[in-house]
């Protein structure tokens, strides 16, 4: 699973907003192909899920256009758009089938317009199912402007993570302005991973770096897969509204077996284990 933002910003108008959610789909029925002794090229189909989203803000109304298309060799099933905008969600109707190549474009109309300047998150949501049923989801966070743009003093990063069932997602962000930031964190995650606290609030003195770390589960990714995720932090100053997006991976991998993950043990308890054998037979040959 990859994502590529880009927008370009006309007048009050947000165009070509790609907010890319490619998710890749490995078939489950293509992979039960196990030969014992002999490794035989694995076949699988793939899902690719692209989304592109266009916003207009005017006359205190937002409107929001979303084409999701397959760019897969393999039809998505029962696929829902859902976007969360302004504290409030949106969400398509269930398009049965999306075949190879196909899109669908779905509208939403009449979102009344923040009174506040600034910029506001966007949180674009898709899932769908393969053939066997199996379900998966991508989503992808962005900014757009309410009036004029706002510089914000907040620097945000996120650090990406490979789990098996658990693991610390890090995110850290620095206040490179004059003047104490209280600001809140949400987390974005798609929906075969979870966390217990998905929003942190903190408060970021001037020059001060602070470190987040959420606790994310392995709801029922596959291993393998590589899931973008995001953080976004908002905070109000004197004028405006101000959004910041950190944007991190997680990749699903195979757990070792014990022995394997022991085995420096193992090898350490072997090696002490020989000296012991050899200094007890250099001690017999000298007495």
């Amino acid at each position: 699973m990859s994502l590529l933002g880009k927008s370009a910003i006309i007048g009050r108008r947000i165009t070509d907003m790609m907010l890319k959610c490619i998710v890749y789909a490995m078939v489950p029925w293509c992979l039960f192909a196990l030969i014992p002794l002999h490794a035989a090229p694995a076949i699988a189909a793939i899902i690719q899920i692209e989304t592109q989203t266009s916003i207009t803000v005017a006359d205190g109304r937002v409107e929001l256009e979303v084409t999701a298309t397959n760019k897969g060799d393999e039809p998505a099933r029962n696929v829902h758009v859902h976007l969360m905008l302004l504290g409030k969600s949106r969400n398509s109707k269930a398009r049965a089938l999306l075949g190879e190549g196909e899109s669908v474009t779905i509208s939403f109309r009449e979102i009344p317009s923040p009174s506040k300047a600034g910029t506001y998150p966007l949180i674009t949501r898709v899932t769908f199912q393969d053939v066997n049923r199996h379900p998966f989801s991508a989503v992808s966070c962005s900014t757009f402007p309410i009036g004029e743009g706002i510089n914000s003093a907040l620097e945000f990063l996120g650090k990406d993570l490979s789990i098996t069932r658990s693991g610390l997602l890090r995110f850290t962000v620095k206040n490179s302005g004059s003047k104490e930031k209280t600001t809140s964190a949400t987390l974005v995650l798609p929906e075969e991973l979870s966390t217990p606290i998905p929003r942190r609030d903190l408060v970021i003195g001037p020059g001060a770096k602070e470190v987040l770390l959420f606790e994310i589960s392995n709801f029922s990714a596959l291993v393998g897969a590589v899931y973008p995720v995001f953080c976004y932090l908002e905070y109000d100053s004197v004028d405006a509204h101000c959004t910041e997006v950190a944007t991190s991976s997680v990749s699903i991998v195979k757990a070792e077996n014990w022995f394997r993950r022991t085995r420096p043990v193992w090898l350490g308890l072997a090696i002490i284990t020989g000296m012991i054998i050899v200094a007890c037979q250099f001690k017999r040959k000298i007495s």
